[in-house]
């Protein structure tokens, strides 16, 4: 099984702290969409065979909690005011 690409420590803490605090964010993607909505949790998810840690979105739309590759984010920006960070470049 292959493994997904990572991306440096320092920037997980921001993806926990969005995750613990269940902040309102805005993940911007590498192809350009974004998602927009609660952060719960991260977790592995089985992508095209390849083991890929992922940021669980609530967007409360119908389509439920969305599953965002994290190695795939180029930015997270906090919509909810907090004291942590207002956007990470990644």
């Amino acid at each position: 099984m292959e493994k997904s690409e990572t991306i440096a420590c320092h920037l997980y803490d921001y993806i926990e702290i969005a995750c613990m605090y269940q902040l309102h964010v805005a993940a911007t993607l590498k192809d350009g969409n974004t998602v927009t909505g609660k952060a719960l949790n991260t977790a592995i998810r089985q992508i095209q065979g390849v083991a890929q840690e992922c940021l669980m979105i609530d967007t409360a739309d119908d389509k439920g909690i969305h599953y965002i590759v994290i190695s795939k984010l180029t930015t997270l920006s906090a919509i909810t005011e907090n004291r942590h960070f207002d956007v990470v470049h990644f």
